[in-house]
């Protein structure tokens, strides 16, 4: 196929190799163009008037802004129902960008299937995605049916059939748990009176479950994000008496280990400040992080354990725990499965137990 970067293709359709490298909902591996795939269909019959795709490659305009830029000049005051099939979810840009688009033509309706999440370790995607559900934009991962449809519509499948990529169901799952999560404003379990300790940390948090524990599931967070969140999370329970942090696995990636202690000191103070009890839940190494990063949860585990015992602080060991254990994980290597997330649990309470952070 030749370099399409940035044209819109209404005839030509995708090549089987394209879309099953591009859009395969792999948890990992680099992907050098973003795809759209769109439809669009008029509010009187519902019949499609038109599909089509953008590309972009990398440095250069996203294919949402390409995208865009086509519907401001062909669908203008057209009543239309767009579906859009990304193959990463939009930035941050993408996102402010077609919420304003939307603002302006009330009489386009717009739908947001993705295959993969896009960097939702920077939290300005996440609030991006938040700002489109907040916009009334139905955003949600492509499942079997959605692919299937693609690959009907958009590729050059010749008479065969859709070939599903391994771990395409668990991947799936994988991120639809982690835009949920996004989208319910990062708050997973309902206050009660009961609550006594507020748990707090990324999506390795998402499935614990302890009596008179309450979830904030932040995915993709830094140490510096949880710290910002504190103090409206507390205000909105004023029962917890104690907070339990589990953050810092996406920090490595700044590869600044001096303002990594300098936050996570913060955020210690942070909650100390509001005469809570602070636990600190250490970090434990997924089986997918390669030898470099392996190193670095290594040292901020040794350091944070330690900074905790001159402080009288509260330490969950995870890091013994779950080293060498990929039976702990699920198949994308990264997040615990059922029994670790109830090995993660034990853990903390545990700890919670030995340190009679239950009691006010």
């Amino acid at each position: 196929m030749n370099d399409i970067s940035f044209s819109l293709c209404l005839s030509e359709l995708l090549s089987r190799d394209y879309f099953l490298f591009q859009y395969e909902n792999a948890l990992f591996g680099a992907r050098g163009r973003a795809y759209l795939c769109f439809t669009a269909q008029s509010d009187q019959n519902g019949a499609t008037s038109v599909s089509g795709y953008f590309c972009s490659t990398s440095g250069e305009a996203h294919a949402e802004m390409r995208f865009l830029d086509y519907l401001k000049t062909s669908h203008r005051g057209h009543n239309n129902r767009v579906t859009c099939y990304l193959s990463w979810s939009p930035c941050a840009n993408c996102s402010q960008a077609l919420v304003q688009f939307l603002q302006n033509n009330a009489n386009i309706k717009l739908r947001i299937f993705v295959s993969r999440l896009y960097r939702t370790d920077i939290k300005e995607n996440r609030k991006g995605l938040q700002l489109l559900s907040d916009a009334g934009v139905p955003l949600r991962v492509m499942n079997n049916k959605d692919f299937e449809y693609c690959w009907k519509t958009f590729v050059d499948h010749q008479q065969s059939a859709f070939p599903p990529w391994d771990h395409i169901l668990g991947n799936q799952e994988h991120y639809q748990e982690e835009l949920s999560d996004i989208l319910q404003q990062n708050d997973v379990g309902a206050w009660d009176g009961g609550v006594c300790v507020l748990i707090v940390g990324t999506s390795m948090v998402r499935h614990v479950k302890i009596s008179r524990c309450s979830i904030s599931c932040h995915p993709g967070a830094h140490v510096q994000d949880v710290n910002d969140v504190i103090p409206r999370l507390l205000a909105q329970q004023p029962s917890v008496s104690a907070v339990v942090a589990h953050v810092g696995t996406w920090d490595h990636n700044l590869q600044q280990s001096e303002k990594l202690k300098n936050d996570y000191i913060s955020l210690i103070r942070t909650i100390q400040d509001t005469k809570k009890r602070v636990i600190v839940s250490g970090p434990f190494v997924p089986p997918c992080f390669g030898e470099v990063k392996f190193s670095r949860i290594r040292q901020l585990h040794i350091w944070l354990k330690g900074y905790c015992r001159s402080g009288g602080i509260p330490y969950v060991d995870n890091f013994t725990t779950f080293l060498n254990r990929r039976d702990l994980f699920k198949p994308d290597h990264l997040h615990p499965n059922l029994f670790g997330s109830r090995l993660l649990a034990m853990n903390i309470e545990l700890t919670l137990l030995s340190c009679n952070a239950f009691s006010k």
